[in-house]
């Protein structure tokens, strides 16, 4: 009876330990489980990818005008009434070709007058010359000199050119072919010297000025490519290329003006504003995604994946095409960048690296 009793107390000591065993597993896996949990729930998912080196290709940006290398501001010579006006706005002339005319009866009669007066001073001045055949001909032309302003042939023929002048000057003529642009006089309106007839541009010498900072200025250079679109269609692209840079930075604004001459004669309006893309030579460098970059306390910073934990790196930035961003220091070739959800991470970090 006594071996019984003592069975019966190892049995229930035993049972009372897998019990109590079973209870602190439980535990111990809730706690894991729990911990896993709230690991999961700290974390930010992140997408990676490797900085590399490779040819990279830069563009710069900018916006500017479009205007015309050959353009011509036509003025009014001579005061009068606009008798003829043969062109409109937007109208193609070929040079030479008569555009306005004013009217010129004043100006014909000052030329019939001049002309007259020509006249009567030729016979005067050969009048005064009779008597001087035999001399020589060295003195026959200082005497002939002479006889032309006491004669007063030598006014004369100056007022004879100055009419013949001021009458041709009421037809006006194309100084260049092109296309008419700020027409803003009408026939019969009364014009002074200096008065605007019209602008006349050539369409196939459009070019787009633009201003850039000088860093970006020192990496151009004559005859790089370019594209240029409307601002409201960047659909409607043109090629060109650069064609002049100004050596000199602008003291108030401390850009440098480039121009670039389009190729071809795309149908630009002189005046529209356009955006510039220029395209600089590649060169091998360290690259991240452009998405990689974030700002904190005023500079760049690159986010690295490293055991779970995001690291934040400053970094210096080069040149930038828009899609990728060359790193001058601050990380590693091979490093896992760290590429969305960046902007909320602080440094060290918990993050859950997922695959797109």
């Amino acid at each position: 009876m006594e071996i019984k009793r003592i069975d019966s107390l190892t049995l229930w000591a035993g049972c009372l330990i897998v019990i109590l065993s079973g209870c602190s597993s439980d535990e111990t896996d809730q706690n894991n489980e729990s911990k896993g949990i709230e690991k999961l729930l700290s974390s930010t998912q992140v997408t990676i990818t490797p900085a590399i080196k490779k040819n990279f290709k830069s563009t710069l940006y900018s916006t500017g005008k479009i205007t015309p290398t050959r353009e011509v501001s036509v003025l009014f010579e001579t005061p009068g009434l606009v008798s003829e006006l043969l062109i409109k706005n937007g109208q193609f002339v070929k040079k030479g070709e008569v555009i306005a005319r004013i009217n010129d009866q004043k100006y014909q009669l000052e030329f019939q007058k001049a002309e007259v007066q020509l006249k009567e001073k030729r016979l005067q001045f050969e009048d005064q010359m009779i008597g001087f055949e035999n001399q020589t001909r060295e003195n026959l032309d200082i005497i002939r000199e002479n006889v032309k302003f006491t004669s007063g042939l030598a006014s004369a023929e100056i007022v004879y050119l100055q009419a013949k002048l001021d009458l041709e000057k009421c037809t006006i003529l194309a100084p260049l072919s092109g296309v008419v642009s700020n027409l803003d006089c009408k026939a019969g309106n009364l014009v002074v010297p200096g008065s605007s007839l019209c602008l006349i541009h050539d369409q196939g010498s459009l070019e787009v000025s633009c201003e850039i900072i000088e860093s970006e200025a020192l990496r151009l250079s004559i005859g790089q490519s370019a594209t240029i679109a409307p601002l409201f269609d960047k659909a409607n692209m043109a090629d060109g290329r650069v064609s002049a840079i100004n050596p000199r930075v602008d003291n108030e604004t401390g850009l440098v003006k480039v121009d670039i001459r389009l190729d071809g004669s795309k149908h630009f309006l002189p005046g529209m504003n356009m955006s510039i893309r220029i395209t600089i030579p590649s060169h091998v460098c360290l690259i991240v995604p452009k998405e990689a970059i974030v700002a904190r306390s005023g500079r760049s910073v690159v986010f690295t994946a490293q055991k779970g934990r995001a690291k934040w790196n400053f970094v210096e930035t080069g040149l930038d095409n828009g899609k990728e961003v060359e790193i001058k220091s601050g990380l590693s070739a091979g490093e896992n960048v760290i590429t969305t959800n960046n902007l909320q991470l602080s440094n060290n970090a918990l993050i859950e690296v997922i695959t797109n």
